[in-house]
């Protein structure tokens, strides 16, 4: 009788260390082209439009915004637009009206800028990182 148990192993391991070989050269290769290939251009950021609304008063340390079809979101966009884009000083409540007649409001905000003016006029209400801007919508 002929053992040809051997001849079948030789064969059969040439197969997998040829295999491996071609996956090992096929992953680096892909590793290699894609430090080549040129980066896909990001999309940038949706912007979002500022909400329409109109100031109608900023008495003190009091603003008030119209916007005549508020929405919570909405409401909160206008807040954060007006203070990002106007000089709130170191304390500022503003109100979102959906009227100049109104009596109840959308949302409103405090901005405070430090810590100390927060513990001062908002009892620490208003928390950090400062500037800080608290916005609460019913």
């Amino acid at each position: 009788m002929v053992d040809s148990s051997k001849p079948k192993r030789r064969v059969v391991l040439v197969v997998v260390l040829a295999s491996v070989a071609v996956l090992l050269v096929c992953c680096v290769g892909t590793v290699i082209l894609a430090q080549f290939a040129p980066e896909k251009p990001k999309p940038e950021a949706a912007v979002e439009a500022p909400p329409a609304y109109t100031v109608a008063s900023t008495d003190g340390r009091r603003v008030v915004l119209i916007q005549a079809d508020a929405t919570a979101d909405s409401a909160r966009l206008a807040i954060r637009h007006w203070v990002d884009h106007n000089d709130a000083g170191e304390y500022r409540d503003i109100e979102v009206v959906r009227s100049a007649d109104a009596k109840l409001y959308v949302c409103w905000g405090r901005y405070v800028r430090t810590e100390q003016v927060s513990q001062l006029r908002t009892g620490g209400e208003v928390k950090g990182p400062f500037p800080a801007l608290a916005i609460h919508c019913p």
